[in-house]
């Protein structure tokens, strides 16, 4: 297993690092949540070009964003630069925390997965999504209930 960073200031290098990681065995690619949704959607239209979906199996990092709190942790972990608009939209999405937000951020990211990353969503693929509940593990099954 390896992990990549969708997020990923420096496209190339990222893509360059996940054929190595791939082309050293690597079966299955977890990675981190998709936050910039414009470097995500890059990301994935990169890593389908390349065939790479035919390759290994991809777990698409899902977070669960219900404060802004966890928000800032989600940009720090991923090596986003806050003063990015991307970062900017997400902090202003979550600006209420509760449930609301954190619905709402989680169909955000369920239906990016759907519009983006057909390859993965169709069923039969082994690929699949991981769950990223930071400080936020008991909101799971009532997500799970939205889609």
């Amino acid at each position: 297993w390896a992990v990549a960073n969708p997020n990923s200031k420096d496209l190339h290098f990222e893509l360059a690092r996940l054929e190595l990681k791939i082309n050293a065995g690597a079966t299955c690619i977890v990675t981190q949540p998709c936050l910039d949704e414009e470097a995500c959607a890059k990301f994935w239209n990169e890593v389908s070009q390349r065939k790479l979906l035919q390759k290994v199996r991809f777990h698409v990092g899902i977070p669960v964003l219900v404060s802004q709190n966890v928000a800032q942790k989600w940009i720090q972990l991923v090596g986003m630069d806050p003063s990015l608009e991307a970062s900017k939209n997400l902090m202003e999405r979550v600006r209420f925390s509760g449930s609301e937000s954190a619905n709402a951020e989680w169909i955000r990211a369920i239906d990016f997965v759907r519009t983006h990353l057909a390859d993965i969503s169709n069923p039969g693929t082994k690929h699949g999504l991981h769950l990223m509940p930071l400080l936020a593990w008991r909101r799971i099954p009532k997500l799970l209930d939205l889609v």
